[in-house]
């Protein structure tokens, strides 16, 4: 028994190596059709071998298998496909009814799965009765298979959802090893989603129930305890607990890294990949801090409800939590809620900025694939409720306080039910709307801002508000707005509100790519004076002006679009609209109203379809483009590019408001064009290098109707593109003003008449050429030439002006007078109604100038002036801008008329304009030196005549003196002397003078006084004063005068008449009326007369005025106020006869041009009066006696001979009468009259 036991086990034992060596030695690829049949019908699906296949027994049973095949076995869809399956079985294991298998390898398995009816299977594999029945065999989980080693390699897997994109894993590789699905189980596999690579490994072990349950409710059996670790990048997810019978967990899991950054880079693609299916093959880009993070949950799990507690939750230095609960149903319902701390913000937008610095400038490839990635609908695949709340948010060293945030899960969407936050500057900013994950709209929401203190916002923000704003400005604010955003595009519409008084309203459209396509923005009212400081303005001004004068350049610079970076990277290709409308502005105290702005911004210019303002009963309009295009010469330094202008601005009644404002010290100069307001337009279109200009406007003296000046202009101008600077031009003009006086007197020329102007002129000077020096001044001379009407007269100017200048200059008009009054009201002449004519040359040179370009050598040369009899000729040179030479011939002029007007008369009118400044006068001479010699002929000096052959006029620097020098002649007797003028804030002059015969009434009659002396007089004048206007000057004279006159007359004593008066006087009335008239007018000879005066501050003071003749002596004295042209002289009049005369007191008070006369002298009165009765004592005796003759002769019978008596008898009873009268008035007033 036991030998045939032996025989028969020894008999097995050959037959199955008899059978393992010839399977060895089978070739089984020969067999491949039919081992596809057959696994095809024991699995129901089509299987193609297509590679070798191989087979043994010993060790234990093994099979390989490559190019595996697996599809429906009707459709041809594949199921599943391998590079290489190889299997090995334990063959004693599997004698004793168990599967083990040694080894598993799957080389390049991909298949995918699917969930159908809440369970998850391969898609195309049959599904067993069981398993669809929801009921599975009773030995399936009690019997495990135990696998030695799994060994995956390149496998992909793809995960179809139900109502969701696909997963797909790639590169799936890894082992695993233990027992399915009881446990012992180790593993680590490693795959790819979405670009990102995750390792995966863990265990899982039985572990007895009675290990984890109460004593109470100890069963028998076990249960599956697991532990997990997912590394994604540097963050690793740690998942442990044990497995419930439906899948779930009761455990823990700690989510740790130190690089957030990373996290949410890879963290985001692998979201896209789960949720949309996405697969982006680009580096991660790094989003939020580099900082380190954790989160440590607590899992629970009852039923179908999960709860999530948070143990831990840090960002960084912020603390946190996170609870959440998840309900299974038919989708995963969520409601939770995340707290935090204060979260410094600062590390998260640097590195957002890093972001998006590494991607600047990568190419349209990284857009494609961003619109790519939206291609198809992203379906959350769970509903419910997040709340979110931040106890504060640090930002730009402020604290963004109270963030509270409620998000809704929806199918395609996250809903932002309540955003609000407190941000500095007691300002409340809430968000709520819709965050789309569907194909196109991103985000839908409204905006509002409400802040009470916004000067505190701005700060905060980084801004700064320019200039100081008056206190209590820029205190308010609030917006709101509608927020949409699309894949393509944002939109902000719908935007209302207010700052501080102001409202406004409009929107804003824009693209995702970072341009902006429309702007619409609707101000009402805008009131700048209240929150601008004119010192602010004046202030900003200035500092713009200090910045414009420190980078000007040293040559003629026009500022030019090729100057201008104009360029707007953000404007869409096709343009950007920009709308802008302010119902009403106030600034300095005007109102404007309607401005408006339309433009179509371009990204390489501007295209400006009106830009429109009005003010009063004035309107501005503007339109026009610039924009860049290719240089048509192509010069190194233009690279190629000019800019194109179009531009056309009209102006109607424009009282130039801006020009005002901003340039207060224009006002003077703008009055004085008497350009109160100017109607007009200008055009200019081209190139820079051939623009054509247009220009016509008229200046109006008041904002209504009227005229005072008109310019026309038009003309071509070239500019170079490399540098903005005028290169060449072709102008043609007329200028036409009623008068240029005013301008004149305001800079300084003495012009009391209207100036009149019509001129037309041209400028030409040729392009320089493109190879010349970029940024200097056109170097091709200007072809100037100015001719027409000046004050009456015609006037050419003509001659080409480069470095230097070369012009002849003519001026003539037929009546001198006319022209001078008008032109040069100082201006000595021959004969007033003679034509004046003057012919010049002016030669500038600019070699040896200033380091600035500026022109100091000039000289003008070939003068001639000519006028009757009178002429002016010669030169005058200045070189280095401050020597001064020449050499003038002057003759036959008269200077008679210099001082007229200054005779008291008040000054009314055009002439009535603020007094020239003789500083400013004065300024141009203080810093120059030299000597110009001056040869004078028969000049009328004041009525007198003049001869100084040797004159000169001598500059040194602060003072200029004319000294008469040798020979010179007044009246033909001797003149010397000389008169010294000095400069500085406050000018003066001292003058030493001595002429031996001088004409008192011409030297009177020529300073515009009244003749009242005549006859020749030697004179000794020492004067000085200093003031910064000829009525300062007078006010300010000292000095002394002394004049000896010679024979003469004083033409204001009528004594011829005056003694006629007191001896012919027939009665008091008729002497006492008439006495006066003598005193102020008439003529008296004298033969000596010596005048002393000095001057002290404008006062004349009369120490001595005696003349003698004849007649008597007449001596006066007082003070004579020159500025005022007021006199108080007083004095008497002594007469030789008649004998016995008193002297006569008198006084001379009032104005120069016309004083008052008064006297009074009772001794003069009873002189009179005494004559009087004594004439009429002499005629009544005569009369007496006649009358005692007839009565002794015996008359013939006479009838009127008794009226005749009694007419003498009344007489003799009113003489009477009028002796007692008189008596008794005498007596009265003896005691107050006295001799004067």
């Amino acid at each position: 028994m036991t030998r045939w036991f032996v025989r028969i086990v020894l008999g097995l034992v050959g037959l199955v190596l008899a059978l393992a060596i010839a399977v060895t030695f089978v070739d089984w690829n020969s067999y491949r059709d039919r081992i596809a049949r057959a696994v095809s019908d024991q699995l129901g699906l089509a299987v193609r071998l297509g590679g070798e296949i191989r087979l043994s027994l010993l060790p234990g049973p093994a099979f390989a298998a490559e190019a595996v095949s697996i599809s429906a076995p009707l459709s041809g869809e594949p199921v599943a496909v391998a590079d290489r399956i190889a299997v090995d079985l334990d063959l004693f294991d599997l004698l004793q009814g168990q599967v083990s298998i040694g080894s598993l390898e799957l080389d390049g398995v991909s298949l995918t799965v699917e969930q159908v009816a809440g369970a998850w299977q391969v898609r195309g594999w049959p599904v067993a009765d069981g398993a669809q029945n929801g009921t599975q065999s009773s030995d399936a989980g009690a019997n495990g298979i135990s696998i030695g080693a799994l060994k995956l390699r390149n496998g992909r897997l793809s995960v179809i959802r139900p109502d969701a994109a696909p997963i797909l894993l790639e590169t799936i590789g890894g082992t695993l090893s233990g027992t399915l699905p009881t446990g012992p189980l180790d593993w680590a596999v490693g795959f790819a989603v979405g670009g990102e690579e995750v390792a995966v490994s863990g265990r899982l072990r039985p572990v007895p129930i009675s290990d984890t349950q109460p004593e109470d409710s100890r069963t028998a059996g076990t249960e599956l305890s697991v532990r997990t670790d997912i590394v994604l990048g540097g963050t690793v997810m740690t998942i442990s607990g044990r497995l419930l019978d439906d899948g779930g967990l009761n455990g823990r899991m700690v989510l740790e890294g130190d690089n957030l950054s990373d996290l949410m880079a890879r963290g985001t693609r692998l979201a896209s990949a789960v949720m949309a299916g996405d697969e982006d093959t680009t580096p991660s880009k790094p989003l939020g801090p580099n900082i380190p993070h954790k989160l440590d949950m607590q899992v629970e799990r009852r039923g179908n409800v999960t709860r999530l507690v948070s143990r831990t939750l840090s960002l960084g230095e912020t603390s946190g939590n996170l609870d959440l609960t998840i309900v299974e149903r038919d989708k995963l319902h969520l409601a939770g809620t995340l707290a935090l701390g204060i979260l410094d913000i600062g590390p998260w937008l640097q590195g957002t900025e890093e972001a998006r610095d590494n991607t600047t400038g990568r190419s349209g490839e990284d857009s494609q694939a961003g619109e790519d990635a939206r291609e198809s609908d992203i379906v959350l695949p769970f509903a419910g409720t997040l709340d979110v709340s931040v106890e504060g948010i640090a930002l730009y060293g402020g604290v963004v306080q109270q963030l509270d945030a409620g998000f809704a899960f929806r199918d395609d969407r996250i809903a932002l039910t309540r955003g609000q936050a407190l941000m500095p500057g007691g300002t409340s900013l809430s968000l709520a709307g819709d965050v789309f994950l569907s194909t196109g709209r991103l985000f839908s929401g409204t905006l509002n801002v409400d802040s009470g203190n916004l000067p505190d916002l701005i700060k905060w923000a980084g801004l700064s508000i320019p200039g100081d704003v008056r206190p209590g400005r820029l205190a308010t604010a609030r917006l709101a707005a509608g927020v949409d955003i699309t894949d393509d595009d944002w939109q902000l519409s719908g935007i209302k509100g207010q700052i501080d008084t102001s409202r406004f309203a409009g929107g804003a459209i824009g693209s995702m790519n970072g341009t902006v396509r429309q702007i619409q923005l609707t101000v009402s009212d805008v009131n700048l004076d209240a929150y601008l400081d004119d010192d602010m303005i004046r202030d900003a001004l200035s500092e713009s002006e200090e910045s414009a004068s420190s980078d000007r350049p040293d040559t003629l610079h026009a500022d030019a679009p090729g100057t201008v970076n104009l360029a707007f990277p953000w404007a869409e290709d096709t343009g950007t609209d920009i709308m802008f409308d302010v119902n009403m502005v106030h600034w300095r105290g005007r109102r404007y109203d309607r401005l408006r702005a339309e433009a179509l911004l371009l990204p390489d210019g501007v295209q400006i379809e009106t830009v429109s303002l009005e003010e009063g009963n004035g309107r501005l309009a503007l339109r026009g483009s610039i924009s860049r295009r290719a240089d048509r010469q192509n010069t190194p330094k233009s690279n190629g590019v000019d800019w194109g202008l179009t531009a056309n601005l009209s102006v109607e009644r424009w009282t130039l408001p801006l020009l005002r404002a901003h340039l207060p010290e224009s006002l003077p100069y703008l009055d004085a064009l008497g350009a109160k307001a100017i109607s007009g337009g200008m055009t200019l279109q081209g190139d820079s290098r051939q623009m054509r200009v247009s220009v016509e406007t008229s200046l109006l003296p008041e904002a209504q109707d009227g005229e005072a000046a008109r310019l026309a202009l038009n003309g071509d101008i070239s500019m170079l593109p490399e540098a903005g600077n005028l290169s060449g031009f072709d102008l043609q003009g007329q200028l036409d003003h009623a008068d240029l006086a005013p301008l004149a007197r305001l800079m300084g020329a003495d012009m009391v008449q209207s100036v009149p102007v019509d001129v037309t002129f041209t400028a030409v000077s040729a392009p320089q050429p493109a190879t010349g020096p970029a940024g200097g001044a056109p170097r091709q001379p200007v072809q100037l030439r100015i001719s027409g009407a000046l004050a009456g007269g015609q006037m050419t100017v003509s001659g080409v002006v480069d470095d230097g200048a070369d012009l002849a200059l003519t001026y003539t008009h037929p009546t001198a007078v006319n022209a001078t009054s008008q032109l040069m009201p100082l201006m000595p002449l021959a004969d007033e109604m003679a034509p004046l004519s003057l012919e010049a040359r002016l030669i500038g040179d600019a070699a040896a100038g200033d380091d600035d370009g500026a022109v100091a050598n000039w000289s003008l040369q070939d003068v001639i002036l000519r006028n009757g009899a009178g002429s002016v000729s010669g030169m005058l040179g200045l070189r280095d801008g401050r020597n001064l030479s020449g050499r003038l011939a002057v003759a036959g002029l008269d200077v008679s008329s210099l001082s007229a007007g200054h005779d008291g008369a008040p000054v009314t009118g055009d002439a009535a304009a603020e007094p020239t400044r003789l500083s400013a006068s004065l300024s141009p001479l203080e810093d120059m030196r030299g000597t110009v010699a001056l040869t004078l002929q028969t000049i009328t000096l004041y009525g007198q005549r003049l001869t100084a052959p040797n004159a000169a006029l001598i500059l040194t620097g602060q003072t200029v003196r004319l000294s008469l020098g040798e020979g010179a002649q007044l009246n033909d007797g001797t003149l010397t002397g000389d008169v010294v003028v000095s400069g500085g804030s406050t000018p003066g002059f001292t003058g030493n003078l001595s002429a031996s015969r001088i004409d008192l009434a011409a030297a009177l009659t020529g300073s515009g006084l009244r003749p009242v002396l005549s006859g020749q007089a030697q004179a000794q004048m020492d004067l000085g004063a200093r003031g910064d206007t000829v009525n300062d000057m007078i006010a300010a004279l000292t000095g002394e005068v002394t004049v000896t006159g010679y024979a003469g007359s004083l033409n204001f004593l009528g004594v011829p008449g005056l003694v006629r008066s007191i001896e012919n006087a027939d009665s008091p009335r008729a002497f006492l009326g008439g006495i006066g008239g003598f005193l102020k007018d008439g003529e008296s000879r004298f033969t000596a007369m010596e005048t002393r005066i000095t001057l002290d501050e404008g006062v004349a003071l009369i120490e001595r005025f005696g003349a003698e003749g004849d007649w008597g002596q007449f001596n006066l004295d007082g003070q004579v106020n020159l500025a005022d042209a007021l006199m108080d002289i007083r004095g008497q009049l002594s007469l030789s006869r008649p004998l016995d005369a008193p002297a006569i007191p008198v006084r001379y008070q009032g104005p120069l041009s016309g004083p008052s006369v008064t006297w009074q002298s009772r001794l003069l009165e009873r002189f009179v009066l005494a004559g009087i009765e004594r004439k009429l004592r002499a005629t009544l005796l005569n009369r007496f006696e006649t009358q005692d003759a007839a009565a002794q002769t015996p008359a013939e019978t006479n009838p009127g001979a008794a009226v005749f008596g009694r007419a003498f008898d009344v007489l003799k009873k009113l003489q009477e009468q009028q002796k007692a009268q008189k008596q008794k008035n005498n007596t009265k007033e003896d005691d107050r009259d006295g001799t004067n």
